[in-house]
């Protein structure tokens, strides 16, 4: 494995070489160089969150992993773009491990919607507490 940074457009870019036989680009990266601010975990959530994103990890599913499990899926990818869907890059990040661990996707779905209901309500109790307070 080797981390090494490109220059785009006067921006240095993290790409990590051979990381479990595959290349990875630094997302975060990516979007500071377009945006200049602290915000990147905003940015990314945003683009996460979008169905045709989801859309796009779906495809890259199906020709990636062969026990993709696209009826599933299905679910994610219509909840995609309301107001009330969340899927984050830790979210991700935690798919990722639970992927190099050997779970099976329908187990990884159900552990990740276990743990996003769990977000959901501590976001919420926090939310009501401030709106009490105001």
């Amino acid at each position: 494995m080797a981390v090494r940074k490109i220059n785009i457009d006067d921006s240095e870019i993290s790409v990590i070489f051979g990381l479990h036989d595959e290349d990875y680009i630094c997302l975060t990266d990516m979007v500071k160089a377009g945006d200049n601010s602290d915000r990147t975990n905003i940015v990314i959530q945003n683009w996460m969150r979008r169905k045709d994103t989801i859309s796009y990890l779906g495809v890259w599913e199906n020709l990636h992993n062969p026990d993709f499990k696209s009826i599933e899926f299905d679910a994610i990818k219509n909840a995609s773009g309301t107001n009330r869907f969340i899927l984050t890059a830790k979210m991700e990040n935690l798919n990722a491990v639970f992927i190099h661990e050997g779970m099976p996707q329908g187990e990884r779905l159900q552990k990740l919607n276990q743990i996003a209901i769990q977000q959901m309500t501590v976001l919420e109790n926090v939310e009501s507490k401030h709106i009490l307070k105001g």
